[in-house]
Order: structure tokens, then C-alpha cells, then sequence
């Protein structure tokens, strides 16, 4: 049994509606109910299907390929030993919603990108996910999160930590920038109206999966 007291329980649910993180009192909580989970059921249970397929699809309708098990990471990833290749983890946080999967859409606008953009889903896809994270060894697992691989390679990273906390135009901008340096000639750098793209392309308002979940 899960052992969080009436008020606790209350602080936890209350977390989701006001992302109120910096409050101590909530991430108390939240570390408690997190360890309990981790003993009690210590493999990850994915969410209920239609809660997240809006959020595959704010990749996949705008052309990244979904990767949903193993062999097809393994297909993908002997492709891309040769050429450049974006891999995307997607998640059911606030920042992948408001941060990372708007920063991808604003950063294909520029004049150059990868030849190929994959996605994998944490916590939904585990077997897809765990082997994407086996052709990045050394780097920490996190979601969201984003690699550009060249001819096999991780040659730019973006972590979570470099996601949660900025704007999608912010990241978007980090893309670009990684897109002009790695996907077009050897050393070339990104023009000042290539890194503009991304600030131009700052959407309006919040994706609707972003609300989904607060």
C-alpha cells in the first residue's frame, strides 16, 4: 500500500493542476509517492492509449517517423550511418509539450535539416525507447530529450535539462543552429536569417496536449 497521508494525496493531484514545483511541501510529496511506486510497482505502466496519441501526432503529422519497437529503432539506425539523423524522445510532460515537440515543428521551417527525423515514446514504447537509449551510451537518459546523429553519431545533444525552463523558440534556435553546422557543408555555420527562422515561427498559443495534462 502506498503509504501518503489524506493531505499529501491532495498536494500530489493539486501538483498536476498548478505545476506548482517550486512549492517544498509538493515535492515532498511527490518524492514520497515516488518511492513507494518505485517499490510497490517498479516497472513502468504506459499511459491509456488516446491520452497520448495527440501527442505522437504533433510529430507524426508533421513527418517524423515514429519508432514503436526494437527492430524498427535497429532498421533505423543502420540507415543512419550514413547521412543525419534527428532522434526525438517524446513524453507526457508539460515541457515536451510546450517546449520540445514545438521547438522540432518551428525548426523545420529553416533551409536545411536532417535527412531523416524519428521519434521514440518514453514510457509508452519501452522496448523502442530502451534500445534508441542502447546507440547513445554515455549519455544520461532524459525526456524529453533530442539527438542529431551524423553517419551514426551523436554530434549534438539536447537534454532535458537543456529543455525544461526555456521557450520552444529558444530550442527551436538550438536546432537550427545544429542543423546549418552538421546537415549542410562540413564547419558551415548557420547565417543570422537562418537562426531567425526559429524566433519567427514562435506559435501563438499553447498545443492543446499541453493543457491535456495541467
Amino acid at each position: 500500500m502506498i503509504n501518503l497521508d489524506r493531505e499529501e494525496s491532495h498536494l500530489f493531484r493539486r501538483t498536476y493542476f498548478t505545476s506548482n514545483w517550486q512549492d517544498q511541501t509538493i515535492q515532498v510529496a511527490v518524492r514520497r509517492l515516488s518511492t513507494d511506486l518505485n517499490q510497490y510497482y517498479p516497472i513502468a505502466m504506459p499511459y491509456p492509449e488516446p491520452l497520448v496519441a495527440p501527442m505522437r501526432a504533433e510529430l507524426t503529422t508533421i513527418g517524423v517517423q515514429e519508432l514503436r519497437t526494437a527492430e524498427e529503432v535497429d532498421q533505423v539506425m543502420t540507415a543512419s550511418e550514413s547521412g543525419t539523423t534527428l532522434l526525438i524522445v517524446n513524453s507526457v510532460c508539460g515541457c515536451a509539450a510546450a517546449m520540445a515537440r514545438p521547438a522540432v515543428r518551428m525548426a523545420m521551417q529553416a533551409p536545411q535539416g536532417p535527412d531523416r527525423m524519428v521519434t521514440v515514446f518514453a514510457g509508452q514504447d519501452l522496448e523502442a525507447t530502451t534500445r534508441a537509449r542502447q546507440y547513445l551510451m554515455g549519455i544520461p537518459p532524459s525526456s524529453p530529450f533530442m539527438a542529431l546523429m551524423k553517419d551514426g553519431d551523436p554530434v549534438f545533444v539536447l537534454e532535458r535539462r537543456h529543455i525544461e525552463g526555456r521557450s520552444a523558440s529558444a530550442i527551436a534556435t538550438d536546432l537550427v543552429n545544429a542543423y546549418a553546422h552538421f546537415c549542410g557543408s562540413d564547419g558551415e555555420q548557420p547565417t543570422e536569417s537562418e537562426s531567425q527562422v526559429a524566433e519567427d515561427a514562435q506559435p501563438t498559443d499553447v498545443p492543446d496536449t499541453f493543457r491535456s495534462i495541467l
